[in-house]
Formats: structure tokens, C-alpha cells, sequence
């Protein structure tokens, strides 16, 4: 069953806050989501928002590894899927100890 995302204000700012292509790589991760999220989320955890589902991935691009956290909850409807938030962390040379 595929689902559909509908962003809120918070996820679009913080997707557009992100460089290029690593904005490119959420979207097609959300898309992803779309199609299994009950596979590929957890409920959500402190320190996230509470009663939520947490889908976290990561992305390397530029030397830097980036982790995206997408807070999302599912539409009353059963077809769709209120992303709330898209916070996203950057570690540069994160490997190197």
C-alpha cells in the first residue's frame, strides 16, 4: 500500500536548508517512506517529538557524512503521511579518530 507524504512547513524549511544534493537524496528517501513505512520507521524517542515515527538515514556527500531524522505520524485517512519535521546533522571526517 503506498502512502502519500504531505510536508508541513517545518519539514519543507528544513529539507530547503540543506545542500543540494543531499535535499535530493531526503526526497527520494521520502519516497521510499512512502511506499514501506512501517518497515522503515520506529516510533519516535527522546529526544524527538513525542508520538511520532522516526525514519532516520544517512548520506555521505563531500567528505561529509550527513544523519536526517524524518518525524512523521499517519493521516487518520490510512493514506497519508504527515512529515512534521526533517532535522539533519552534519559530521565532517567522523571516521577519522
Amino acid at each position: 500500500m503506498n502512502y502519500h507524504a504531505i510536508l508541513s512547513a517545518n519539514a519543507q524549511n528544513d529539507i530547503r536548508g540543506m545542500p543540494l544534493a543531499v535535499a535530493r537524496y531526503t526526497l527520494l528517501q521520502l519516497q521510499n517512506l512512502q511506499e514501506f513505512p512501517t518497515s522503515l520507521s520506529v516510533r519516535s524517542h527522546f529526544p524527538f517529538r513525542e508520538k511520532c515515527q522516526l525514519f532516520s538515514f544517512d548520506y555521505d556527500w563531500e567528505g561529509r557524512r550527513y544523519f536526517i531524522n524524518v518525524l512523521f505520524q499517519y493521516g487518520m485517512d490510512e493514506m497519508s503521511l504527515f512529515v512534521l519535521d526533517a532535522p539533519w546533522q552534519v559530521a565532517e571526517e567522523w571516521w577519522e579518530g
